[in-house]
């Protein structure tokens, strides 16, 4: 899985992602109208979530990865060199469809890979390692972010569009075995039917919904979370420079905690890791509703990486584990990643208005009630429905 690691390493790319809203900011946008901006980054990801799986399933995986790399580094190319709300809205729309193509594909490959292989017992590790790897990659990314920035607000958006293209080129190079399914050339009823398929596992298997529902309200609430550390940052008045290292840090937690999470999975449960999840969601974001305009705020934030790294890797092993066909796995992850795609198009935009006429402690407040949600919902799902402490 050499290969897959390197190429993990390079789609992730995100120069730009610590100085991303400062970038926008700097171009004359309003909060709301960045958050507006990545609203439709998920919009694009969401209407072609779906279809992008059901064309790893039926194509070959690297395709997609490869194809989802080049779209992102022509997006992110367009932001470096353009300017306008109008361009930067189609090329985030670009960058959302890129990255629909490279989501689910390459855990589907890893599942596919190691089953051809006879090597399936290793598939929970390598999935972690694999987190693990994108997210000390991010290290290096995050870090050199500011220090890019500080010489051109524009430029580490070049620096992710040059990783990116490496990647797609990477993606061909990986080994598959031919996609077992459908074949091409196949009529739109069969398109329908395959989804329908993958909605009727979903709905079938009490492990699938679980993961499906649960796992995409955490998805979101990460999503939602991840645009108010830039805010945070600059009201604690730091220095642009600096901006990459929370999210250093944050990566390397949420490596670490990746790396373990099959284990602690496995040790205590599929109830008992989700409610982990969940309580290290809700923990920090209580805090930071009334204490985000101190420095102990960043501590605080950090453990929302923990959550992040446990969380993932959990919700993907309970899925492909569950997911008997190879030929619906990349459409059943697809599925998953809409439950939260969907909720953020429509809060997004509000929440970006919220953040700029109220103080930043709102938002927090706002995340705070959705993961109390989350977690409550989680518990009384689990009860009514007495999923398996020790599901596989």
């Amino acid at each position: 899985m050499s290969r897959l690691y390197i190429y993990t390493a390079l789609q992730f790319a995100m120069f730009h992602g610590p100085i991303l809203i400062v970038f926008y900011v700097s171009h004359g946008l309003s909060l709301q109208q960045v958050y507006t901006l990545q609203a439709i980054h998920f919009l694009a990801k969401l209407l072609t979530e779906i279809p992008a799986g059901m064309f790893a399933d039926r194509v070959r995986r690297r395709t997609s990865l490869a194809l989802g790399a080049l779209l992102v580094a022509g997006a992110y190319g367009g932001i470096w060199a353009g300017s306008g709300f109008l361009l930067f809205a189609v090329m985030e729309f670009l960058a959302g469809a890129g990255r629909a193509f490279m989501s689910g594909a390459d855990s589907a490959y890893i599942y596919d890979e190691l089953k051809h292989r006879g090597e399936l017992s290793r598939y929970s590790q390598v999935e972690s390692t694999n987190f693990s790897v994108l997210n000390i990659s991010f290290i290096f990314y995050a870090l050199a972010s500011g220090l890019i920035a500080s010489v051109d607000i524009a430029l580490p958006y070049l620096f992710s569009a040059v990783f990116l293209l490496a990647a797609a080129g990477c993606a061909l190079l990986l080994p598959e075995q031919p996609v077992v399914g459908p074949v091409r050339g196949e009529t739109k009823k069969m398109n329908q039917w395959q989804i329908r398929r993958a909605f009727s596992a979903i709905w079938k298997t009490e492990t699938l919904l679980f993961a499906t529902l649960i796992g995409g309200v955490y998805l979101f609430l990460r999503e939602l979370n991840f645009y108010t550390e830039q805010p945070l940052l600059t009201g604690l008045g730091i220095d642009i420079r600096l901006f990459g290292v929370l999210p250093a840090v944050g990566a390397l937690l949420w490596a670490v905690s990746s790396f373990f999470s099959p284990r602690v999975f496995q040790k205590v449960g599929t109830s008992a890791s989700s409610i982990l999840v969940g309580c290290l969601t809700v923990g920090p974001a209580i805090y930071l509703v009334s204490g985000s305009e101190s420095l102990s705020a960043l501590v605080v934030y950090a453990i929302f990486y923990v959550s992040y790294g446990l969380g993932e890797p959990l919700f993907r092993i309970l899925t492909n584990r569950a997911v008997e066909e190879s030929s619906l796995r990349s459409t059943v992850l697809s599925i998953q990643s809409s439950c939260a795609l969907l909720p953020f198009c429509v809060i997004g935009p509000w929440f970006g208005s919220l953040l700029d006429t109220h103080s930043l402690p709102a938002g927090f407040g706002v995340i705070a009630s959705c993961a109390s949600m989350a977690l409550v919902l989680s518990i009384v799902w689990l009860l009514r429905r007495g999923l398996s402490l020790n599901a596989a």
